[in-house]
């Protein structure tokens, strides 16, 4: 029953972030939310390193906070678990 909440999650990621419209043919509401979310960043990592222009350390760190920030809410997540036990 996750695998459908799975592919929306992704699906709707993916549209936000920018992988298969321009971020800028947004409203601007939008550009705003998409500049917050890991796929963004992670699209724009690829896209400047593609371009020749190097690693965006601005994406880097977005991405970096995104991993510390879900990896302390799965640990989280994980240590309740394990108390209801």
């Amino acid at each position: 029953s996750i695998q459908p909440i799975s592919m929306i999650t992704y699906l709707g990621l993916s549209i936000l972030g920018g992988l298969w419209f321009p971020v800028d043919a947004f409203p601007a509401f939008l550009q705003d939310v998409a500049k917050v979310i890991p796929s963004y960043w992670l699209a724009e990592l690829g896209r400047s390193v593609l371009a020749g222009q190097g690693v965006p350390v601005d994406a880097v760190l977005m991405l970096a906070a995104w991993t510390l920030a879900l990896g302390a809410v799965g640990i989280w997540s994980y240590r309740r678990s394990g108390r209801k036990v």
